[in-house]
């Protein structure tokens, strides 16, 4: 997958376990290595503390949602691409993905395969 043959990292935050376990295992089955979360807390920590390429995220979660996380993210200048998913995917919600300057963004529910096909021409069009 990488140049080194290290894997790719990526970060699925969501607070609905079913998904983040579909979407790992997805992930997985492609080649990448995946850490998952259910809320917010500790997310930027970690994208801080080990070099990720995404962070796909849910908007709606207890604790911290998705779209403080991207703040944060923003705010730190971490270089990881972000893919918000949803299931409120409404016009202010998709203001604030746009200003906070989200790579992509989904509504719920998703074909995860669907999903990868789209990471990929994110991933493809990304300068490395």
């Amino acid at each position: 997958m990488a140049e080194t043959g290290k894997k790719k990292r990526i970060m699925v935050v969501d607070d609905d376990e079913d998904v983040t376990d579909v979407l790992a295992w997805t992930l997985v089955e492609d080649g990448y290595d995946v850490t998952t979360a259910h809320d917010g807390e500790g997310v930027v920590d970690k994208l801080r503390s080990e070099e990720y390429v995404l962070l796909i995220v849910d908007l709606c979660m207890p604790r911290k949602g998705g779209l403080d996380v991207i703040r944060e993210v923003r705010a730190g200048n971490l270089p990881v691409k972000i893919c918000v998913i949803t299931g409120y995917l409404d016009s202010e919600s998709l203001s604030a993905i746009k200003t906070l300057k989200a790579d992509m963004a989904f509504s719920k529910p998703f074909s995860p395969s669907d999903l990868l096909r789209r990471l990929k021409e994110l991933e493809a069009s990304s300068p490395d």
